[in-house]
């Protein structure tokens, strides 16, 4: 026992999960879903990242407590992008006008509000910002034609 080390109980046995965390030079490989509250290891070439499997088991993060908090996060940003859905959805029946413009402004205001999850210094930020992620894509595929449609038809009004 030199030096501090504790001995494996079966020294035969290996334990993958004991690794040396002070000589690894890189960050745990692991990824959030943008769906599930649970983080997962990446994969590269199909096989998972021990590192990451190891900081997700060793760190337990996907234990309860954790895994009920980052849900409720989900649904709290769920009914933020619903909110942005129902403003865009407003503005693409109104005619051109002040109404419309405000519309697309206060959406345009929730959109960068959503960002503010996935700071690095805020709670579950990597969860966060897989949401953000595709639900910033899905909402710029859903719009995209009709307030392109809509501007286009008022930038050739006006000329």
């Amino acid at each position: 026992m030199a030096h501090g080390y504790v001995a494996a109980p079966n020294a035969s046995v290996p334990l993958p999960c004991l690794l040396n965390l002070v000589c690894i030079d890189r960050a745990p490989q692991y990824s959030a879903d943008d769906r599930l509250p649970i983080i997962s290891a990446c994969h590269t070439n199909g096989q998972e990242d021990q590192y990451g499997r190891c900081s997700i088991d060793v760190f337990g993060l996907n234990r309860q407590g954790l895994v009920e908090e980052r849900a409720a996060l989900l649904l709290e940003l769920g009914v933020e992008v619903e909110r942005i859905r129902e403003l865009l959805i407003g503005a693409t029946v109104l005619p051109a006008g002040a109404a419309r413009d405000q519309l697309l402004a206060l959406a345009g205001v929730w959109i960068q509000r959503l960002s503010r999850h996935g700071a690095s210094d805020r709670r579950y930020s990597a969860v966060a910002m897989a949401f953000v992620h595709k639900a910033r894509k899905n909402i710029l595929q859903e719009f995209k034609d009709d307030l392109i449609a809509v501007t286009t038809s008022e930038t050739i009004e006006a000329t």
